[in-house]
């Protein structure tokens, strides 16, 4: 591995830290229950056992966003309803996201050096979507029914 690799790297972890740790909600406002602080987050449903019971199924909605359809436990549980869908929408935007990736990289690969710069960015965007899968999973392991930044004002699964 050569020094440009090890430079590559360096930097796709670097910003790979810095998208997980400076991703800001800005939309909480106003997922935020009235009478309540926006400095402490809080759940938006009524029932916090909801949560404790259905954890699993919730982190699997990220993972393998359709056992929570098959199952139909997004049907009983609101918590499960909500991450099922920023599973589904982050699968859908993924799944579109690749689409035009593959077709600017056909195109990119034919341009010397500035092409192939290109294609390496697009290949660095995709580092997003591990980054939105934690920081999903981390909002189910706390109960937390928090939108994902960019995709969480999405609703397909109503």
């Amino acid at each position: 591995m050569d020094y440009m690799d090890k430079f590559a790297i360096s930097s796709i972890i670097n910003i790979y830290t810095k998208l997980a740790q400076n991703i800001e909600f800005h939309k909480l406002a106003e997922n935020t229950p009235k009478g309540t602080s926006m400095a402490s987050p809080t759940t938006s449903w009524e029932n916090p056992d909801d949560a404790s019971q259905n954890n699993a199924m919730a982190v699997l909605a990220y993972i393998l966003f359709f056992i929570p359809l098959l199952t139909g436990d997004f049907k009983t549980s609101p918590f499960v309803k909500f991450h099922t869908n920023q599973g589904t929408v982050m699968f859908i935007v993924a799944l579109a996201y690749g689409v035009v990736c593959g077709i600017l990289s056909t195109i990119l690969l034919f341009i010397p050096f500035i092409g192939w710069m290109m294609i390496l960015l697009l290949g660095m965007v995709w580092l997003i979507y591990p980054v939105f899968m934690v920081m999903g999973i981390i909002n189910v392991t706390n109960g937390q029914m928090k939108p994902l930044p960019l995709i969480g004002d999405i609703t397909i699964i109503k």
